[in-house]
């Protein structure tokens, strides 16, 4: 299929889009009892950000006017993490957007969705049905990309090292306070904090607040606005036993009715959990994002701090088409081959 005949496929997909239709949820239901941490608002919420801000037609000519167009055609495997849903549907985009197609290994926690939605594709031009598969093995394929944890990662890279690769590992993401936020400022920020429940690496797991700040306003914010996401029964009992652990450990916590604050230097954080660190200034807040930078997804603040391609609050969860994981430009890395 040519470029432009995709583009159509995929933006007439978008603007028909009925999130009431039987068949989306059905999908939704079924993906929802393989894994528990794909609610309905969750699934919907994932759903909408890639009908609006992934296939748009204007926004996708946008895009791929970057690119070549490609004229050698590849076989890419991509290996796909399943904390959230749809995760990986940008890969697949890029591959087949790049002119190559995509022999996909979804996680088994995250296969529904996608699926549903290739097919939806198929749907309206059977053609498209060529230009990806799943696959149980990956062997002897022109280039892979592959997302997982730091473990898996060091696998990957052994695994795939003679092919073009990208390997993606454990990221997590940051918010900058000054302690002169709005509450609504705060609000927006629990959306970074809890969409998801937590679960992704541009979820913020770290707040990096000033010396003498006072996390009560905070909080309470907070629980105004996401006290729901508690009743949820995996959340809950992460919290709770998160909450056990620290008491039987005589760590110093901050309690929240939907979360808990523990000061620690580390980025990743348990779930139902948050950490946080003090900072002296600006400068020094600038010189530790520096210095972590290979292991920070997002970093979250208003005008105080100058750093480039902070996300505003609230905003981590709707990353546009040209904002890659990791900042490794997976379109380029796909037209290679074109140039």
């Amino acid at each position: 299929m040519l470029r432009a005949d995709i583009i159509h496929v995929l933006s007439s997909f978008a603007r028909n889009f009925n999130f009431q239709s039987p068949e989306y949820i059905e999908a939704r239901t079924l993906a929802g009892h393989k894994n528990s941490w794909f609610i309905p608002e969750h699934v919907d919420l994932a759903m909408e950000h890639i009908t609006t801000s992934f296939l748009d037609k204007e926004k996708l000519d946008n895009f791929v006017a970057k690119y070549p167009e490609p004229d050698i055609h590849k076989s890419v495997g991509l290996v796909l993490s399943g904390n959230l849903p749809l995760v990986g549907f940008h890969d697949v985009l890029c591959v087949i957007l790049s002119g190559h197609k995509a022999f996909i290994k979804p996680s088994s926690k995250d296969d529904v969705m996608l699926k549903f939605v290739l097919d939806q594709f198929g749907n309206i031009q059977p053609e498209f049905n060529e230009l990806w598969e799943f696959a149980e093995r990956l062997n002897d394929l022109d280039a892979y990309i592959a997302t997982g944890s730091d473990n898996t990662a060091r696998y990957f890279k052994a695994y795939f090292s003679t092919f073009q690769n990208i390997i993606r590992q454990n990221r997590n993401s940051v918010a900058v306070l000054s302690g002169n936020e709005t509450a609504q400022q705060l609000i927006d920020l629990g959306k970074d904090v809890f969409t998801y429940f937590g679960l992704g690496c541009r979820n913020v797991s770290k707040l990096l607040v000033p010396k003498g700040y006072d996390f009560q306003f905070l909080l309470d914010c907070w629980q105004q606005k996401y006290a729901h996401y508690v009743m949820h029964s995996s959340y809950k009992n992460n919290y709770d036993y998160n909450y056990t652990i620290y008491l039987m450990n005589k760590m110093p916590f901050l309690m929240g009715g939907s979360i808990l604050l523990l000061e620690n230097p580390t980025y990743a954080s348990r779930i139902a959990c948050l950490h946080y660190s003090h900072y002296d200034d600006q400068a020094s807040v600038v010189d530790e994002l520096q210095h972590d930078t290979e292991k920070i997804q997002c970093v979250v603040a208003g005008p105080e701090l100058e750093w480039s391609g902070k996300v505003d609050f609230g905003q981590t969860q709707n990353p546009q088409l040209d904002q890659f994981a990791d900042d490794i430009d997976t379109m380029k890395f796909l037209s290679q081959w074109s140039e």
